[in-house]
């Protein structure tokens, strides 16, 4: 989904729309003395926005949302998680998939979906929850440099078959 770490602690299970395929977030969490606070608004107020459910994601999320009431939480239940709790929650997760990474990995690996799949770059903005479009064309630009040398690749092969 290319959402921060405080907003998906911080998302209920009212946040979660199965029949329109979408995920309000408009909350976050920070976290003081590894004890979690509620934001009305994520890291900027950009960041309330939709985001849609893919596919892949869909039945996972159905089964961590079964039973839960509307005020709770996907991912604590009656609170938010703790940072010590979400951080043995994500090393627990790297050890059983057998791969080290950071939660904002994640995020980074979302955008550089949405990147290849041909998203253009003002509906990448909105579902990374971007201020500012430069954000999102400056911290994503590297993804680029896989498309320029394949790109390039293609014109030297043009070159060297028709001239």
């Amino acid at each position: 989904t290319g959402l921060r770490r405080g907003e998906l602690n911080a998302l209920q299970r009212r946040d979660i729309d199965f029949k329109n395929n979408k995920i309000h977030v408009a909350r976050s969490t920070e976290f003081i003395n590894n004890r979690p606070h509620l934001k009305d608004c994520p890291k900027t107020v950009n960041g309330i926005r939709y985001v849609p459910i893919i596919a892949l994601l869909k039945e996972p999320l159905k089964h961590m949302c079964k039973g839960l009431r509307p005020e709770q939480f996907i991912f604590g239940g009656d609170s938010p998680c703790s940072l010590c709790a979400i951080r043995k929650r994500w090393d627990k997760y790297c050890k059983e998939i057998g791969y080290t990474f950071n939660q904002h990995q994640l995020r980074h690996a979302y955008a550089k979906l949405l990147y290849r799949a041909g998203i253009d770059p003002k509906t990448m903005q909105h579902l990374l929850g971007h201020a500012d479009f430069n954000t999102t064309m400056n911290i994503y630009t590297d993804f680029a440099n896989d498309v320029t040398e394949k790109s390039v690749s293609q014109l030297n092969e043009y070159i060297a078959e028709n001239f």
